[in-house]
């Protein structure tokens, strides 16, 4: 819904455009908190498309986000820390966000090609969540 609201000469702007992808960032936030499993390997860094097309669909989506998306090619740093900066804001505009209101027993699956996702702490300190995460070997992003 984000890319499919954006006016048509700003989506031929991105269309073709590509960023850098680095866990480094998410490596430091997370290694910043207390806890018993630090990370110490990623990935290496990965260039993808800013727009990307779903195999199954063939809409297109934003595919940037600020903890892995580092900077945009082909354009000068100030230039792509705005444009990222305001892909980052149009994305999580009220009528593009889903928010679940969790009740025991639910069961959320979501498709990470064409979404963000965010763990909002809004639950009592003393409920505990189980989470299982599954990560399917997928297709590279075109």
């Amino acid at each position: 819904m984000a890319y499919e609201a954006l006016s048509e000469p700003f989506k031929r702007m991105l269309d073709g455009m590509k960023a850098e992808h680095d866990a480094a960032l998410l490596r430091r936030r997370m290694n910043a908190y207390e806890h018993n499993n630090p990370i110490s390997e990623i990935p290496k860094p990965a260039i993808h498309p800013i727009v990307r097309t779903h195999p199954e669909t063939g809409r297109k989506a934003l595919y940037v986000n600020p903890i892995y998306t580092t900077r945009l090619l082909g354009v000068s740093e100030e230039e792509g820390k705005f444009l990222l900066e305001f892909l980052y804001q149009h994305a999580v505009r009220p009528d593009f966000v889903y928010r679940h209101r969790w009740r025991p027993g639910d069961v959320t699956m979501f498709d990470n090609r064409c979404l963000l996702h965010y763990v909002v702490p809004d639950h009592p300190r003393d409920m505990h969540r189980l989470m299982h995460r599954t990560t399917a070997s997928g297709d590279r992003p075109y």
